[in-house]
């Protein structure tokens, strides 16, 4: 009979415990999404970068200043303290750059690029993007070119190769596929090995983009305003032309 009250007895303490139940958050997930900003001073740029949600971070910085562009790694820490490595894209070799650093508060990023192999050390600032503006992350496919006289080309145009397309990626670079070919009687060379690479970034209100090489469609340097109507649609103008691009062309 001892035992019976016993066992009985040890649950009463344990639900009597003032020890209150808690749950503990991963604070991470307040910086969680697409952040893009600036780089000042001579070393001018743009960089953009994903926050996951175990920390980690992916992204890219584009320097106007010497043309290149790199490739960052790193994390952020619970307080909002971002800590990263820049290595250089190449296709020939990865070489290290120099660091990335700052601090994140309430949607704001402000720290410094040490771009060692230039001997530069810039300000940077920045904040989290929209989820409209986090929209841009997908594989979008050309659907049509609307032209300041009223005419339309759509994607089954013969100018156009099949399946053109822009993917943007969480670490802040895209592919771009575009070819066609305007003369009179079109008979395009249809390649993905033809495809365009760069950066873009996203400021306020609008995109910029960066071009390894890009063609009659290099972006670079325009400041691009994307409408999204709906979930399956991305618009934007370029040198007059509406450019239409869906996640699905067969809608």
């Amino acid at each position: 009979m001892k035992k019976l009250i016993l066992l009985l007895f040890i649950p009463l303490v344990l639900a009597c415990s003032d020890e209150p139940f808690q749950i503990i958050e991963n604070q991470i997930n307040e910086f969680e999404g697409l952040w893009s900003g600036l780089i000042e001073g001579d070393n001018s740029g743009t960089w953009t970068f994903s926050i996951y949600d175990d920390g980690n971070i992916e992204g890219s910085i584009t320097s106007y200043e010497f043309n290149e562009m790199y490739a960052v790694t790193g994390s952020v820490s619970e307080d909002g303290f971002l800590q990263s490595n820049v290595t250089l894209i190449e296709t020939s070799r990865i070489s290290d750059v120099g660091t990335f650093v700052g601090n994140l508060s309430s949607g704001q990023f402000s720290g410094s690029f040490d771009n060692q192999i230039h001997s530069k050390n810039s300000d940077t600032s920045g904040r989290s993007s929209t989820d409209e503006e986090s929209t841009i992350i997908n594989q979008w496919f050309f659907y049509s070119a609307e032209y300041p006289n009223g005419d339309i080309y759509y994607y089954d145009n013969s100018r156009y190769c099949p399946s053109l397309y822009m993917e943007f990626n969480p670490d802040g670079t895209f592919v771009d596929y575009f070819v066609a070919d305007y003369s009179e009687n079109p008979d395009p060379i249809c390649s993905e090995e033809h495809a365009f690479f760069g950066t873009f970034s996203v400021q306020d209100e609008y995109y910029q983009f960066t071009y390894e090489a890009g063609g009659s469609q290099d972006l670079s340097g325009s400041d691009i305003y994307i409408s999204y109507s709906g979930s399956n649609t991305m618009e934007y103008s370029f040198d007059s032309v509406l450019w239409t691009y869906m996640l699905d062309v067969s809608q």
